[in-house]
């Protein structure tokens, strides 16, 4: 501490959003709570401790999370260094992975605001089956407003395998209360959410 002169926080590296029960259906999550995460930044604790976009977040050190929000105020009051226990839930399956908390090196989006639809994306098949590409996306627009990149792949929706525009369609036709997008960004798997 006198190091610094002041206490160093520490951060998991990870954005995400509340899990509740209208994501917990989409995501196919047998949980009512917990932090889900939708991004995993790169060289970060939750990285290297092999936390995946995906996981929900359900304890800390033993004792349960209700929220994003919960598990962000917990963690920002421990200092760099701190060893913590993290419970998740991955495919269905209760995980364990242990962590050490890093320096905070860049600030964290707060990604609990989701937003409607994506319009302002244009779009085209990437070809052979492998996913939807993203070719523009227009500023202001609501695709812009939940993190679409041009160069995104959409991959899958709502726990569904995306091949192409027409099997996008088809999750987006059935009008989901929340559609959790999975991204292929580079070598990252990211998570967009929108309700």
């Amino acid at each position: 501490m006198v190091e610094y002169g002041q206490v160093k926080r520490g951060e998991l590296g990870i954005m995400g959003t509340e899990l509740n029960s209208e994501l917990a259906k989409a995501m196919k999550v047998d949980a009512q709570r917990g932090a889900f995460v939708s991004q995993v930044l790169p060289n970060s604790s939750a990285a290297k401790a092999g936390i995946k976009a995906g996981d929900v977040i359900t304890s800390l050190n033993g004792k349960p999370i209700s929220s994003f929000a919960a598990l962000r105020a917990q963690v920002g009051t421990m200092p760099v260094g701190s060893k913590l226990t993290l419970g998740l839930l991955r495919d269905g399956k209760q995980v364990n992975v242990n962590l050490e908390l890093q320096q905070s090196s860049q600030n964290q989006v707060d990604s609990s605001s989701i937003f409607n639809g994506i319009e302002g994306a244009e779009m085209s098949n990437k070809g052979k089956d492998q996913g939807v590409v993203v070719n523009n996306v227009k500023t202001g627009t609501p695709a812009a407003q939940i993190g679409l990149k041009k160069g995104d792949v959409i991959i899958g929706a709502n726990q569904q395998a995306v091949k192409n525009i027409a099997e996008l369609r088809k999750v987006l036709d059935s009008k989901p209360s929340v559609l959790a997008l999975n991204i292929q960004r580079g070598d990252s798997t990211i998570y967009l959410l929108m309700q």
